[in-house]
Parts: C-alpha cells; sequence; structure tokens
C-alpha cells in the first residue's frame, strides 16, 4: 500500500540500523552543478528517476535534474517557485508538454521524488507520473500536456547531457540536499523499490542489486567524499563537477533508511 506523503517526519539518519545514504549539498549561489554526456540508450522512450531531496528554501525556482540537446530540445524536473509543485517540462522544437504535482513540497524535510517517463504507453494520461514518499501525486497539465507518442525523452537521447542541479535552458540551480539518486534507463520501476514504509516512516533502503540500471542507467551514493560524482550502478556513467568539492559531502543531515 502506497505511504502518505504527509507522514515523513522531519527527523533523518538510520532509522533501523543497517543501510546508510549520504547526502550532496547543492548552493545555488555557487553555482553548484553535475553533468555528463548521455550514451546510447537502452530506451529513450521510457525511464525510471528516483531521488532524494531536502529543500533549503521555499518558493525557489529549484532545478533537480534536466536534459539538454540544444537550446529548442531539452526535459526539466523542477519545483516551481510559485506554489513549490514538482514538475516536468519538456520542449521539442516549438511543442511544449508540462506535467505537475497537484501538491507544492516545501523546504525542510527529506521526501523520496520519483518520476517514471513512459512516452510509449498508449494512455496518454500515465506518461508521465510522479511518487512522493510512495504515493502516486495527483498531476495537472498545460502547453501541449502529456509527451506525444513515443516521443524521445531528451534526458535519455545520446549526446544530450544530463544535469543535476541545473538547467542550462532555464538558467536555474538547486538550493538541496540530494541522497540516493538513481537513473534507470528503459525499465519502469515501482517507487517500493526504492525505499519503504519503516515504522510510519517513508525510508531509503538498499536497491541497487534489485534493478537493471539500463545503458544510461546511474547511481550516485555520495559515498566517496573525493569523487562526489561517482556512479556506483556499475556503468562508470561518472559525472563531472562544477564548484562541488569534498566539503559538500553530507552525512549527519541524510534521509531516513532501513
Amino acid at each position: 500500500m502506497p505511504f502518505s506523503k504527509d507522514l515523513l517526519i522531519g527527523a533523518s539518519g538510520n532509522q533501523g540500523g543497517g543501510f546508510s545514504p549520504t547526502a550532496c549539498r547543492f548552493d545555488a549561489s555557487d553555482a553548484d552543478e553535475m553533468a555528463r554526456t548521455i550514451g546510447a540508450p537502452t530506451n529513450v522512450d521510457r525511464w525510471t528517476c528516483s531521488w532524494w531531496q531536502e529543500r533549503t528554501t521555499s518558493s525557489f525556482f529549484e532545478v533537480a535534474f534536466a536534459g539538454r540537446q540544444n537550446g529548442t530540445s531539452y526535459d526539466n524536473v523542477f519545483h516551481q517557485s510559485s506554489d513549490n509543485t514538482l514538475r516536468l517540462e519538456a520542449q521539442d522544437g516549438g511543442t511544449s508538454y508540462s506535467v505537475y504535482t497537484n501538491g507544492g513540497y516545501v523546504h525542510g524535510t527529506w521526501r523520496n521524488y520519483v518520476c517514471q517517463y513512459d512516452s510509449a504507453n498508449g494512455t496518454a494520461g500515465n506518461r508521465i507520473k510522479f511518487f512522493i514518499n510512495g504515493s502516486q501525486s495527483a498531476v495537472s497539465t498545460r502547453y501541449s500536456g502529456q509527451p506525444a507518442s513515443g516521443r524521445n525523452s531528451i534526458l535519455n537521447t545520446e549526446n544530450a547531457s544530463f544535469n543535476i542541479g541545473h538547467s542550462p535552458d532555464y538558467n536555474g540551480n538547486a538550493n538541496s540536499k540530494f541522497s540516493e539518486f538513481a537513473f534507470i534507463d528503459g525499465t519502469i520501476v515501482a517507487a517500493s523499490v526504492f525505499a519503504e514504509d519503516n515504522g510510519g516512516t517513508w525510508s531509503a533502503k538498499d536497491f541497487a542489486e534489485n534493478v537493471t540500471f539500463g545503458n544510461n542507467g546511474f547511481y550516485l551514493t555520495f559515498q566517496n567524499s573525493a569523487a562526489l560524482g561517482e556512479d556506483s550502478s556499475g556503468n562508470d556513467n561518472d559525472f563531472a563537477l562544477a564548484n562541488i568539492g569534498a566539503d559538500h559531502q553530507v552525512k549527519d543531515d541524510v534521509p531516513p533508511s532501513v
């Protein structure tokens, strides 16, 4: 049964004595960014991304991650400044798509966000789904709404860039801590694979052996302070860093875990 997003408590750290996450701090004022060039995808039309995020400020245009091919072809996943909703907005030349949560998510609390992208899905309303702490969010749309059938995601397009904490097109950055950042290329993965209800708290868990990452998949654990962009999926899809050093590693304020 999905876990209510309203029940996540503010406490952080390991709740169960086993798996223990690490986080990475991003500061918008310093233009902290991570980026990599995308390789040949397993499936350009299908992916799942799961990440934990604790926002530092609310009512702030905050980019979680973005894909960019050029100035008119991009995908952006961000918190909107006006209402704190989580949005995926995409552009293909003159066509824009936008799907966003009906609720907003303010600062100061760790939350697990999962976005599923499946443009080949025959039901248009199922092509982009958001899950917050295990519960599927109701969504609204604007512009052309959900992506067109079979629309290639720029976030999984060969030779495009995958950016964390920054959008080259929206000129946005993140004021946040991120943890357990995973991208699954070619597979729709349930939110319950990445985390679970642990005594009333939605908590991160060790999931890496239970997913197939696909060609462009990656898993950023932020465990190596000397290489915070290091991929732990086995794919070596490492990220280049800008303005992020070992001092950005965070171990004392992290998501709850089992």
